[in-house]
């Protein structure tokens, strides 16, 4: 408290005016320089988070135009926050960078399951996310990759560093093509060729024990009967008794399908 005193050169004042002087501490807005928010939740101005008694927002360090509340976030930009405590303004403006998580979900690799086996498998990708991505599958798998897979249906949330999630569902419908594990081309008109039923895109080769091809068709019509149209054998020669790998391409999109076959006279 100070006192002031009037005085004309000759006379002083009977009383003394007394005057207190507060002197505020600084005053600065504090919060996190760098502060996350998801795009599904459209943040606001007013979202941002930070200490003070009453914050403004401004698109520059000093001077430029205030924000309203109102104004949505925008991603990568720099906010600046002063504060004011009804007779002080802050030294200097709180910069805030702000950073927005826009996960997007796809899926790189559906590999259809066979009826009855487990040969099914799911590969996705995410983008647009913060940090790293942690993945929480329904079957129990927290891997961005789902191998073994029987039909069904999957759901998936996908959480980042910015705790941001993104929830989708995988169907897998099982593909029923049979594919008979054995041909008896003997004579007996029972079992003679190799039944597929596949369309006319499908593509099959089979290969022998030492992985030389002995058969190819693009299309296949349903007619292997054990001969070889590959190989050294061309011609009406039979493939000896035996089992042989597949290889069917469907042409749709999808992995190949792969087995074995045992051809009996």
């Amino acid at each position: 408290t100070y006192y002031a005193a009037d005085n004309d050169g000759t006379c002083e004042s009977s009383t003394r005016l007394a005057v207190t002087v507060n002197i505020s501490a600084n005053i600065d807005a504090v919060g996190d320089a760098n502060q996350l928010f998801c795009a599904t939740n459209l943040s606001l101005v007013s979202d941002l988070v930070v200490d003070g008694t009453t914050i403004t927002w401004f698109d520059a360090a000093t001077n430029g135009t205030a924000y309203l509340n109102t104004d949505v976030l925008v991603n990568g930009q720099t906010y600046y926050a002063e504060n004011s405590n009804g007779s002080c303004i802050s030294n200097s403006r709180l910069a805030v960078l702000v950073s927005i998580s826009d996960m997007q979900f796809d899926v790189t690799t559906q590999v259809t399951p066979t009826c009855g086996k487990s040969d099914g498998e799911i590969v996705v990708d995410v983008t647009g996310g913060i940090g790293n991505y942690t993945y929480a599958w329904s079957n129990g798998s927290n891997s961005s990759s789902l191998i073994n897979l029987t039909d069904g249906m999957y759901t998936l949330t996908i959480t980042d560093d910015a705790l941001c999630t993104l929830d989708t569902l995988v169907r897998l419908d099982c593909n029923s093509t049979t594919i008979p594990e054995i041909i008896t081309p003997n004579g007996n008109g029972k079992n003679e060729t190799w039944i597929l039923d596949l369309d006319p895109e499908a593509h099959v080769q089979i290969y022998n024990r030492w992985g030389n091809l002995v058969y190819t068709a693009q299309p296949y019509l349903d007619d292997f009967d054990g001969k070889a149209n590959e190989g050294v054998t061309i011609g009406n020669d039979y493939l000896p008794s035996g089992t042989y790998f597949y290889v069917i391409d469907k042409k749709d999109g999808q992995k190949p399908l792969s087995g074995y076959i045992e051809l009996v006279r």
